[in-house]
């Protein structure tokens, strides 16, 4: 029998990280929630979230600029 290279046993491993990934998106699924209910005027945090995060990466730039 020809070995082709490919650990199979590796494949076990999948079960474990589906597991991992179904309890971290339970555990996440309130910020998730969070972050996409509109608060007052229509607003929600992510839109608000990104642009605070862009503003300091620019003022970072600028400040590496110099």
């Amino acid at each position: 029998m020809r070995e082709c290279g490919f650990p199979w046993w590796t494949l076990w491993l999948i079960w474990p990280l589906l597991g991992l990934i179904k309890a971290a998106s339970a555990a996440l699924a309130p910020l998730l929630v969070l972050l996409t209910t509109p608060l007052a005027l229509e607003v929600t945090l992510l839109p608000l979230l990104l642009i605070g995060a862009g503003v300091a990466l620019v003022l970072l730039g600028r400040r590496a600029g110099r």
